[in-house]
């Protein structure tokens, strides 16, 4: 743990892991790995990140939380793996508070991988900023009575009210493979996106009743398994 209200400047062969920082102004990446690293109550000003990042995909599996200002500011333009970070308490894209401040002047992608939050952004003149965070989505159809993954069943799955998607939208439509499965595993994940749709095998025997579909796509993706009972 490291506790203080002066600026941290890390060297480029440097490597900080498993490291609480408490109170602190602004760290300095400088290409720095930095892994498992938590943040709280920083004296970042308004408008302003706590880590100054030239490499954002050499932060991993860290963890901030809002006191005042952004957590990272991004200083160069590129595209960038992701990974693991969580960002509590901050605030909408386009504010001083939210969780990343772009301000390269140029084009940055940020690919959301290892469970890591979708952050707010804001971006700074010249600056744009793409945010990925590909998840999976899958629905699984099982026999009710002998569990047996049911092959051909057709899943119609659309956006519910509460997330970022307009309601109705598809998100997942298919007929299930010999596993009983139909899946995306690259959804975009933009925010918990609610969801609803039916399993139906009626055209060919043996036939089963339509079962309903329901749940959250979360940071995690969303996995539902449906009991189809038989139509007989």
């Amino acid at each position: 743990m490291w506790s203080g209200s002066d600026t941290i400047t890390l060297r480029s062969t440097a490597t900080l892991t498993d490291t609480t920082l408490i109170n602190g102004t602004s760290l300095v990446q400088n290409s720095a790995t930095l892994s498992g690293v938590t943040v709280l109550s920083a004296n970042t000003a308004t408008g302003v990140g706590y880590i100054q990042s030239n490499a954002p995909n050499l932060i991993s599996d860290s963890s901030f939380t809002f006191s005042a200002g952004h957590a990272i500011t991004i200083t160069t333009p590129g595209t960038y793996t992701f990974t693991g970070n969580k960002f509590t308490g901050y605030g909408a894209g386009g504010t001083n508070s939210a969780a990343i401040y772009n301000n390269s002047g140029g084009a940055v992608t940020l690919n959301i991988t290892g469970g890591g939050d979708t952050p707010t952004i804001r971006n700074g003149t010249g600056a744009s900023t793409t945010v990925v965070n590909a998840v999976a989505v899958r629905v699984t159809s099982r026999d009710a009575t002998t569990t047996t993954p049911l092959e051909n069943a057709r899943v119609y799955l659309t956006a519910a009210a509460g997330g970022p998607a307009t309601v109705g939208d598809v998100i997942l439509s298919g007929l299930t493979n010999a596993s009983g499965i139909v899946e995306n595993t690259g959804f975009a994940f933009l925010g918990n996106q609610p969801v609803t749709g039916v399993v139906r095998k009626g055209t060919t025997p043996p036939l089963y009743k339509t079962a309903p579909l329901s749940g959250t796509i979360t940071a995690n993706g969303l996995d539902i398994t449906a009991f189809q009972v038989r139509d007989e």
